[in-house]
């Protein structure tokens, strides 16, 4: 499967996330601030009354595309890395610069998110518990699943491993 990946630097939270709330494609959002991480379907992350520039950096992601933001010195910076050819054109408003691709591992990788389904809390989407974690966490989970896996797949510069991209979430067992 072809892959793009293109930057951009410099642009502002709000022009960001303007872009990106377009783009149908993405599902899941993990994004962190000083008071919380979240990871959640993105129409329920677009809807959240909250700046954008304090989401501090972030993943916007599905199987066809990751959009990675964080903020630096500079201002904020993005990596777009799509599975096909084609641009996404909810993005041409920013001034992405088609990067040099990483290697993809050879094998996808699923990461166990922490906690176990919790049957007592009553909370939409439902919550899972673990003794490390003083509160509940919540996954965009579908009923039934007892575990929740990240689906990623790791890049490599010169064998070593650069980054992850998120694909998707999956019943972890």
């Amino acid at each position: 499967m072809a892959e793009k990946w293109y930057t951009v630097e410099k642009i502002t939270s709000e022009n960001l996330f303007q872009g990106f709330k377009q783009v149908e494609q993405i599902e899941w959002v993990y994004a962190e601030r000083a008071e919380e991480t979240v990871l959640m379907r993105a129409a329920d992350f677009f809807a959240l009354a909250v700046p954008s520039q304090v989401w501090r950096h972030g993943r916007a992601f599905s199987p066809q595309i990751e959009i990675a933001w964080w903020q630096n010195r500079h201002g904020w910076q993005a990596r777009m890395i799509l599975t096909d050819s084609q641009q996404v054109p909810a993005l041409d408003v920013l001034p992405w610069q088609a990067a040099t691709a990483l290697a993809p591992a050879p094998a996808r990788e699923r990461l166990l998110l922490l906690g176990e389904r919790d049957p007592n809390a009553v909370t939409e989407p439902p919550a899972w518990r673990t003794a490390r974690i003083p509160r509940l966490l919540t996954y965009p989970a579908q009923a039934g699943w007892g575990r929740v896996a990240l689906l990623v797949q790791p890049y490599q510069d010169a064998g070593i491993l650069a980054t992850q991209r998120f694909l998707e979430l999956q019943e972890g067992g």
